[in-house]
């Protein structure tokens, strides 16, 4: 099969995980897109609006076998399902709260249940909880390859050879709210510990606030941290499309990316819209009262999901509803 190389602009500012990243396993930063607001989607406030952040590049997939082999790291189950399924499997957890919820009709008193299904869900959470164990294996292994990476990138950050932007925040302050999040700017505190450094949210805690969302400038990363010595393989041109084949035998090991139809599900949204619409029907359509079921959306699933969902994101979760009930009133 041919694949067609399509030009990807390397990002100006990447997050602190994706910076960690490049450090350890020379992953390139990808431009971001601009979101509805007109804005990068790493420096949009509105996209950005909880502590949890999204990157451009989801980094499970890259752990092909060829890459673990290269690195000494155990196989990466979760690497194989995405490539074949262009997907991430079910978490158990999630398939647990489904199954506790179902079994109250907690705010889904409309929805059918029978034991049979009962039954596949005990029967799915048991296999998903085997297929976690497996890939427990390997995140250890990663866990405990990343630390020197993570020493490296945190002497940079500590002696300022990088150039570093966050958002800033005050938690609970004297009006028991917190000061909220502002917009990045270049961050100059550097008297953090190891331990302040929190790398998947890349956020820094310190001096009685929180830098969350941590930008790298990518020149001075790639000043500091180099990028290995680059294989040269063979690559063909057709009207001024580049074409690699990967029959090609010095392409053995090239990783081509795995396209999945999202990222990993952090609720189970089919559990979420009965409610809605539940909603809906119990308090009556009205333009004026989107904020409000959002607010109310955003209660239910921290209660009965225990996880915590931007405004935004419901927001883009209740769009389709208010575009539907508009189209017919």
């Amino acid at each position: 099969m041919k694949y067609i190389l399509n030009p990807t602009p390397i990002a100006e500012k990447c997050f602190l995980i994706e910076a960690l990243y490049w450090v350890a396993f020379n992953i390139y930063p990808e431009e971001a897109f601009i979101t509805e607001n007109g804005k990068n989607m790493r420096e949009d406030t509105e996209y950005h609006d909880q502590i949890e952040i999204n990157i451009p590049e989801e980094f499970d997939s890259f752990f092909t076998e060829d890459v673990c082999k290269k690195y000494g790291l155990p196989k990466s189950y979760l690497a194989e399902y995405i490539r074949e399924n262009h997907d991430y499997p079910f978490p158990s957890d999630h398939s647990q709260k489904t199954l506790d919820i179902l079994q109250r009709k907690d705010g889904v008193d409309d929805y059918s249940i029978d034991e049979e299904e009962i039954e596949q869900i005990k029967r799915d959470i048991a296999g998903q909880k085997e297929f976690e164990e497996k890939q427990n294996l390997f995140n250890v292994a990663l866990e405990n390859f990343l630390e020197v990476p993570k020493m490296e990138l945190f002497i940079a950050l500590k002696k300022k050879k990088l150039k570093v932007y966050s958002r800033y925040l005050i938690p609970d302050d004297e009006d028991g709210e917190d000061d909220g999040f502002l917009v990045h700017t270049e961050m100059t505190y550097n008297k953090f510990e190891f331990q302040d450094v929190k790398w998947n949210d890349s956020m820094i805690e310190g001096d009685g606030c929180l830098f969350p969302h941590v930008l790298i400038d990518v020149k001075s990363l790639f000043s500091v941290f180099p990028e290995s010595d680059l294989e040269v393989v063979k690559v063909n041109s057709l009207n001024g499309i580049y074409i690699i084949d990967d029959n090609n035998k010095e392409l053995t090991n090239v990783n081509f990316k795995s396209a999945t139809s999202g990222r990993k599900p952090k609720v189970n949204w089919d559990l979420v819209h009965p409610y809605i619409a539940k909603r809906i029907k119990e308090t009556g359509w009205n333009l004026s009262k989107q904020d409000a079921l959002a607010d109310e959306v955003k209660t239910w699933i921290k209660e009965n999901l225990k996880e915590e969902i931007g405004i935004s994101t419901i927001k883009a979760k209740l769009k389709p509803y208010w575009d539907l009930l508009k189209s017919e009133n």
